[in-house]
């Protein structure tokens, strides 16, 4: 199966993206942001777990903390082979900034597990060459990231 490469921006903000259609598609509507109303969600747009991490991934891409911040509960973990179970404020300190060492990343597979648990399988190339495959096990609970599993791959 050949993977779709995910267009990485702003959601819903251009018509014209692959990202803003897809988003649409999965939700039926956009971010709360666009549609210019207020609401103690923030950037959610679905309590869908499959879009939600969609979107964080998205807003990582682009470093839109601003919108990814309200798509993770507050007493989030996320763990990977050089983090263990840090906290959302330590995430977003250490791990948030870094997607500028990725030239390009893939979403290949977006896929639930189960009501709440979702299965990321992305490739990335780092700016200083090769590329790389991971997969991350995220629990989306009421529409926010609960926590995040990062069991990283071997080279593409």
């Amino acid at each position: 199966m050949k993977a779709s490469k995910i267009a990485y921006g702003p959601p819903c903000h251009a018509e014209d993206t692959p990202n803003a259609t897809a988003i649409r598609r999965l939700t039926g509507s956009c971010t709360v942001a666009e549609r210019g109303q207020p609401s103690d969600r923030g950037a959610r747009m679905t309590d869908d777990p499959t879009a939600v991490v969609e979107a964080a991934f998205q807003y990582y891409r682009s470093q839109d903390r601003d919108a990814a911040f309200p798509l993770y509960v507050g007493d989030f973990t996320f763990t990977s082979p050089q983090d263990d179970h840090i906290d959302k404020s330590a995430f977003f300190e250490r791990c948030f900034p870094t997607a500028d060492r990725f030239t390009e990343q893939q979403l290949l597979h977006v896929t639930p597990a189960d009501e709440e648990l979702v299965f990321a399988y992305y490739e990335f190339e780092l700016t200083t060459g090769g590329r790389y495959r991971n997969i991350e096990a995220i629990t989306v609970r009421d529409g926010l990231i609960q926590e995040v599993q990062v069991f990283f791959g071997g080279k593409a």
